[in-house]
């Protein structure tokens, strides 16, 4: 159940912020002759302090699971997709407020409890 509420709360995250944040985040360079796989654009560390696009500390990184980090937030934990995650003057940041990432999170768990 906690997996159904981390990522419908991802889901939304990505719905409010992943447009407009794609457009300002630089394209991974596409694999090299030797076939390597591209690095993301930003590499977001256990322990690293994610933004808001308002500059407010949203929470941390958790964990890493795959193309994923689990943020901590003082509203609860999220799964987000690393693509959603761009730079800005602090460091690693969303392309939502805090409150809007709050709400979201508020929102899987109501319909997490509900069933």
């Amino acid at each position: 159940m906690k997996r159904n509420t981390i990522f419908a709360c991802a889901m939304a995250l990505t719905a409010v912020g992943s447009t407009a944040l794609a457009q300002e985040t630089p394209q991974a360079a596409p694999a090299d002759q030797a076939g390597t796989q591209p690095q993301p654009a930003v590499a977001p560390k256990v322990g690293d302090t994610i933004y808001d696009n308002t500059g407010a500390s949203i929470g941390t990184v958790g964990a890493l699971a795959g193309a994923n980090f689990v943020l901590a937030a003082d509203a609860g934990k999220a799964t987000i997709p690393i693509a959603s995650l761009g730079t800005g003057d602090k460091g690693l940041m969303l392309n939502s407020t805090k409150a809007q990432i709050d709400a979201a999170i508020a929102t899987a768990k109501k319909k997490q409890a509900a069933r």
